[in-house]
């Protein structure tokens, strides 16, 4: 898929609940904010996170990037995705890079033990971010 393909879904804040695992409720509020509420949780401490996500900078068809509030279960986060395009052989290359912050009772758990869920959060979004964008393309 080409560049713009992909920046154009990745731009759709409409589209979030086929790539954010777990999401409960969502809320378009403009073009570039959106509310989630998000069941999530490492260890023991589960529940569900209230999130308010702003595309903060849109370059077209090379870069996305966003950034995330997010409280519950005793917890607070803090990130910052983005990624770039570029064409890449038959369709896209997307560099993604995602910087969180964790407060509250998460982070008294080890680091290494809410790195790895973090990790596996992104891994998750970023396989249904690909199998929807396939999807859309299909159509």
């Amino acid at each position: 898929m080409s560049p713009e393909s992909v920046y154009g879904f990745a731009t759709n804040l409409h589209l979030l609940p086929e790539i954010v695992p777990d999401l409960k409720e969502f809320t378009v509020k403009g073009d570039d904010l959106a509310e989630l509420k998000v069941k999530a949780g490492v260890s023991f401490i589960k529940g569900s996170f209230n999130v308010n996500l702003q595309v903060t900078e849109k370059v077209p068809y090379s870069l996305v990037k966003a950034k995330g509030r997010g409280s519950g279960a005793g917890s607070s986060m803090n990130f910052t995705v983005s990624f770039a395009l570029a064409s890449g052989g038959k369709g896209s290359d997307i560099n993604w890079e995602v910087d969180m912050t964790i407060g509250g009772t998460a982070a008294t758990l080890g680091s290494r033990m809410v790195n790895d869920a973090a990790r596996k959060y992104v891994d998750r979004v970023i396989e249904a971010f690909q199998a929807a964008l396939v999807k859309h393309n299909e159509n």
